[in-house]
């Protein structure tokens, strides 16, 4: 008997834990605050929240998607033949000018990476030293029907995310100027022969108003969302921001559910079966039978404070026989048009949050 009381106590303090738990999530400014956002074409303009968001509607257009610049060696002949030696200086910064015949370089920020080759290394070998250091680019070798080509591609899409290569070649063992890429001071050789491509910024409209990225999500033009293009447009995108009420509902049914489990527990155990003649576990137990009090009367309490909601009946919450507590689904969805009131009603200070 003693054993069969202690284990039920242990299921009560677990499930007044949950409670408690889904409690206090009602009692937090934040459960009554989330905003969801919306996208007419989730296909070219995805969105969400990552802060703190206010209701809006705006459309979207995408004009243009970011990418990383490119560039491809010309076929350099047999499978681990030697390139050449000497050494590659890797410079990331900004090409502008790239529809004309002489575009201009802007170095950027972080100086030249220069990457050693010895003479007897492989297109393989050169593209590994290009990787291990870490310039920004990543190396990868092509081999086709007409030899081996060398690819390069920067790491970061972005108009300045580009980069130059510039070769000082072994006079003993020449060959390595074939990868170098440099179009502002030699046009047509090295790798500027084959066609580039360049990097370049995401380019967007909100409600017309022109708007670029580095990269195809956009995390600084609306205060507390975030977008990423997937394709360009050709007709406005339509995006909404509003009251999250499917999370707001679903802590409020957690809430009656993590009620009703522990109303059960509690009056299975102190409850007398008259057809099987036999009591409940803790029938007579008065911190039981005092929990149980207890807690049927703070759901029929009435809310502190002015508020358009004062009881729980008044948003949908009523108590059945048995003490259980049954939603009304249209009240409740009635009630979630009007957030703040609910907040009001959960949270003894609802400016801090810190009580229910």
């Amino acid at each position: 008997s003693i054993q069969s009381k202690i284990s039920i106590f242990s299921q009560v303090k677990s499930l007044m834990s949950t409670l408690s738990d889904v409690a206090s999530k009602l009692s937090q400014n934040s459960s009554w605050s989330a905003m969801v956002a919306t996208s007419s074409n989730v296909g070219a303009v995805q969105v969400s929240v990552s802060g703190a968001a206010s209701a809006t509607s705006f459309s979207v257009g995408v004009a243009q998607l970011a990418r990383a610049q490119s560039v491809a060696s010309a076929a350099l002949g047999a499978t681990n033949a030697p390139v050449g030696g000497g050494s590659l200086s890797i410079q990331l910064g900004t090409w502008s000018g790239t529809g004309t015949a002489s575009p201009q370089f802007a170095e950027g920020t972080a100086g030249a990476v220069s990457v050693q080759i010895d003479a007897a290394d492989t297109l393989a070998m050169v593209a590994s030293k290009i990787n291990d250091a870490k310039a920004g680019v990543t190396a990868t070798v092509l081999r086709d029907a007409n030899g081996e080509r060398l690819l390069l591609r920067s790491d970061s899409t972005g108009e300045a995310s580009g980069f130059r290569i510039q070769v000082a070649e072994d006079g003993a063992s020449p060959g390595l100027s074939r990868l170098s890429f440099d179009p502002q001071l030699s046009a047509g050789l090295g790798m500027a022969s084959t066609t580039p491509q360049y990097g370049q910024n995401a380019k967007a409209s909100i409600n017309g108003i022109a708007v670029e990225s580095a990269t195809n999500t956009f995390t600084d033009t609306i205060p507390g969302l975030s977008f990423t293009a997937s394709q360009v447009t050709t007709a406005p995108v339509d995006v909404s921001v509003s009251a999250d009420t499917a999370t707001m509902k679903k802590s409020v049914q957690d809430f009656v559910t993590a009620y009703n489990a522990l109303n059960d527990l509690l009056s299975a155990s102190t409850k007398y079966d008259d057809a099987t003649k036999r009591a409940g576990a803790l029938q007579g137990d008065s911190t039981t039978v005092g929990l149980q009090n207890a807690l049927r009367s703070m759901m029929g309490a009435t809310a502190t404070g002015a508020g358009a909601f004062q009881r729980l009946a008044d948003i949908g919450i009523d108590m059945k026989r048995g003490g259980k507590l049954e939603v009304s689904e249209s009240k409740l969805d009635a009630a979630l048009k009007n957030p703040q009131a609910l907040k009001a009603m959960f949270a003894t200070n609802a400016g801090a949050g810190a009580d229910s």
